[in-house]
């Protein structure tokens, strides 16, 4: 059951809550904004809701300053009920903080704690103030127990229920953020069967229950000396006012690009051996890199790789990231002197995609926190395999590679289930060759070259074409000053019925000015364009050349793909989006797996022939021949073909027939290789448009024997919904509407809608696409839904994005279907909006 509540200006915030509180009914209210502004930021859950979405994105000002901006006229439509604080805590981006390891001198024995004492681990006096917003917690069954927050003075400021459902690991996600002050502890209290080790290394704080009234406000004395080690993750948002963003901007990591699989700093040699399951019996692995030494300082880590079998115990793997002074003696880390993982990730081995017991070793990613290197500052990684109460054998492929430098033979050691290797040998403990490392992002300058064209960039340039004859000059901006460049010259004409795109270059060192001639073909010559040729050389613009004319496309004023002029625009317009997926973007810091459906029409759909409106996916879905219309044969053949299952869905029983070529499946590929599993579901149907989802008052629209494509669509669930429609109904008036319609019924069943634009389809009047693409842009915001534009891709100033000129686009039938090319920019701008 459903209504709607029309409410007055007057009305009062307690009148919003109380018209959502009826029993059984789901209300959606809405009232002018600017009548009730002040009381929405003052007080009650909506109060509390903007209080914890401006820590998740580190900038309290922000989400006020939007609302500001908000016109008088518009309605602000808002879903309130029990679970809104719920929402937003599993929207909060986390850092984790944990204690449970078993690397030291002493072996640790796992044991089962009762409810006698409230457990704390050390937190790192150097957090400043956080949410909590869940904990991982290992018990023997399923029980109950309470967290308290403990403030500087000791003094309780917060308490919170906890029901664990299940026997081993339970991820909690707490019901509403919890604030835990600067200096503050998080305690914990477990009923019955709470995991923890003991041993000399201990890392945590009690004190007994009795000391506990029970009230909030309550004082509480504790102490820890050789206390247990905890089975606990504390999961919170990022620093109140810290953009995580500006962790990397504040050390001026310019350009720096992140490049998947980067080998660790100590990568050369080659390893001698690996050692498999049980051999030895390894537990922890632990390894160090020196900053300003195996690591550049200024680099930023970006995560965490291993190569890793699952022994057939193997219950979850515990990833660490600690940091400490660096020393020149035998430099193990002492979790009690230097204190406790600055990045801390739990993944099971299904997240992994390991089996236990089974296969050889497999390389593994774990994103994190961007952490920037230090000089003098060592960095350790700890892997540590888990049964389902107590360590198990981890087992990775470790090359014993040996060495006699002191420095060298300290950087690795591993525990067993019951020792410690407390003076690595030579043999014992190698240089562990290619098993684990740091994947980072380099913000140090290029060398070898004249000067640094990492930094270099064309600051202006200008370029003329009449007949066959190009004209260019511009200036190179550089550390130590600029320098001018300038050049001519003419390319020969395509065959008769061909065209191709040359690039024309500016050699960064020598600032002389080049051709690269590209691939004549007859048809989508824009899939062709030549890769440049040197790390000196830079792009100015590509030169379409047919059988008759030369025109061009400049490309030099783009940074990371994108316009100078627009990447500002484009940064808040992404902002903007992102704070309308909270819970799609923590799972993704998180890597947490993600479902994903799409509903569009035949640009994502790339179907052979008409797929069904009733289930997803299947034969025709997903097919190269959609390509084939007009790109040539050679081209669409070379793009690797994959059965149903090889994507993650159900056998179709077509075979190998699939691609993965749309920009959606770019975007999941880049968050698979980050070690996230995706579940993407493909709901589009060629010549489809609003009107064949829901009518203009917003019902679902029969499609025929009484198929829903709306409700089959809704009824797959998923965490995030992508919205593809517009290019079947260019310049329609009624495209919003409908749109709304949509949106409000995915997020009326608690999804997260992204919209998308619209391509530029060839022959298009431009008018009648621009009407589309901001009706479009218009109802996402107007439904505080996230929004992805193609004005910045195929306006004609900003063609430089894809590289190719109008007579181009769509090259897939050379209409209104994107080649391959647009959707690899679409699908970085998707990216870009998912992953930052």
């Amino acid at each position: 059951m459903s209504s709607t509540v029309n409410l007055p200006s007057s009305a009062t915030v307690s009148e919003l809550v109380g018209n959502a509180d009826v029993s059984g009914v789901k209300t959606t209210v809405r009232v002018a904004y600017d009548d009730l502004s002040a009381q929405l930021l003052a007080s009650g859950p909506l109060s509390d809701t903007i209080e914890a979405l401006s820590a998740a994105v580190g900038d309290p000002d922000a989400l006020q300053d939007i609302l500001d901006a908000i016109s008088s006229n518009l309605q602000l439509e808002t879903r309130l009920n029990t679970t809104i604080d719920g929402t937003v805590a599993a929207g909060l981006p986390s850092l984790s903080v944990t204690t449970k390891t078993s690397v030291g001198t002493t072996g640790h024995t796992d044991s089962i704690a009762d409810n006698t004492f409230f457990w704390s681990p050390m937190i790192d006096g150097a957090l400043t103030d956080r949410y909590l917003t869940g904990l991982d917690i290992s018990v023997a069954a399923a029980t109950t127990g309470k967290a308290i927050v403990v403030s500087p003075g000791n003094v309780v400021s917060a308490e919170v229920a906890l029901n664990l459902p299940s026997s081993g690991v339970n991820a909690l996600t707490l019901d509403r953020p919890i604030f835990v002050p600067a200096g503050g502890r998080v305690f914990v209290q477990i009923a019955a069967g709470f995991h923890y080790s003991t041993g000399a290394s201990g890392s945590s704080v009690f004190f007994a229950a009795s000391d506990y009234n029970g009230t909030v406000g309550d004082t509480v004395g504790f102490s820890g000396t050789n206390t247990p080690l905890l089975d606990l993750v504390l999961r919170f948002s990022v620093p109140v006012g810290t953009p995580l963003a500006s962790r990397v901007a504040a050390n001026e990591v310019k350009s720096a690009k992140v490049f998947a699989g980067l080998p660790s700093a100590d990568s050369t040699g080659a390893a001698t051996g690996t050692w498999g399951i049980g051999a030895p019996a390894i537990t922890v692995f632990e390894k160090a890199y020196d900053g300003g030494v195996d690591i550049a300082s200024g680099d930023v880590i970006t995560a965490i790789f291993a190569d890793l079998i699952a022994a057939a115990t193997c219950d979850h793997f515990l990833f660490m990231i600690c940091k400490r002074a660096t020393s020149v003696g035998d430099g193990a880390y002492d979790f009690g002197a230097s204190g406790p993982a600055i990045r801390v990730a739990r993944r099971t081995p299904a997240q992994l995609g390991l089996t236990p017991g089974v296969g050889a070793t497999a390389r593994v990613s774990i994103p994190v926190d961007p952490v920037i290197v230090e000089a003098g500052q060592s960095y350790f990684i700890f892997v540590a395999s888990w049964g389902a109460n107590q360590l198990s054998r981890v087992s990775m492929g470790l090359g014993n590679q040996a060495s006699t430098d002191p420095r060298q033979r300290r950087r690795g050691r591993y525990t067993g289930l019951t020792s410690a290797t407390a003076t690595p040998t030579t043999n014992v403990t190698a240089l562990f060759q290619g098993a684990v490392g740091f994947t980072y992002a380099k913000s140090a300058t290029s060398e070898g070259l004249g000067f640094d064209t990492v930094d270099a960039e064309i600051a202006s340039a200008t370029i003329g074409v009449t007949g066959t004859t190009y004209t260019a000059s511009g200036t190179i901006e550089q550390s130590g000053g600029n320098t001018a460049f300038s050049g001519s010259g003419s390319v020969s004409l395509a065959a008769s019925g061909n065209a191709r795109y040359d690039l024309l270059y500016v050699d960064m060192t020598s600032g002389a000015m080049g051709v690269q001639t590209g691939t004549e073909t007859p048809a989508a010559p824009g899939e062709y364009i030549p890769a440049i040729a040197s790390q000196s050389r830079r792009a100015v613009a590509h030169l379409r050349v047919s059988d008759s004319v030369v025109t061009h496309v400049p490309v030099w004023d783009l940074q990371d793909h994108e316009p100078r002029d627009l990447i500002e625009a484009l940064r808040v317009e992404r902002e903007r989006s992102r704070r309308c997926l909270p819970k799609t973007i923590a799972k993704i810091r998180r890597g947490d797996p993600l479902h994903i459906v799409v509903m569009s029409d035949s640009i994502l759909a790339c179907q052979s022939s008409a797929p069904s409106k009733a289930t997803p996916n299947g034969a025709t879905r997903d097919r190269p021949e959609y390509f084939s219309a007009n790109i040539p044969s050679a081209l669409v053949d070379s793009k690797p073909k994959y059965t149903a299952v090889e994507l993650g869905r159900a056998d179709d029983g077509a075979g190998s027939v699939h691609v993965a070529e749309t920009f959606v499946w770019k975007t999941v590929r880049e968050l698979q290789t980050r070690g996230i599993t995706v579940t993407y579901d493909n709901f589009g149907v060629g010549g489809a448009a609003t009107a064949d989802v829901v009518t203009d008052a917003g019902a679902p629209v029969d499609s025929g024997g009484g198929v829903y494509w709306l409700d089959n669509a809704v009824a797959l669930g998923g965490d995030l919904v992508i919205l593809h429609f517009g290019m079947n109904e260019i310049a329609n008036a009624g495209t919003a509407g409908r749109m709304f319609h949509i949106i409000n019924t995915y997020k009326n069943d608690g999804r997260e809608v992204i919209v998308s634009g619209v391509p530029r389809r060839q022959g298009n009047v431009d008018v009648g696409w621009r009407y589309t693409n901001q009706a479009l842009a218009r109802v996402a915001r107007f439904t505080q839904s996230a929004f992805l534009s193609d004005l910045s891709i195929y306006e004609d100033t900003y063609l430089g994005a894809i590289g190719i000129t109008l007579a181009d686009v769509c090259s897939a039938n050379n209409f209104n279907h994107p080649g391959f090319v647009e959707n690899g920019a679409r699908g970085r701008a998707l990216t870009r909006l998912l992953v930052g």
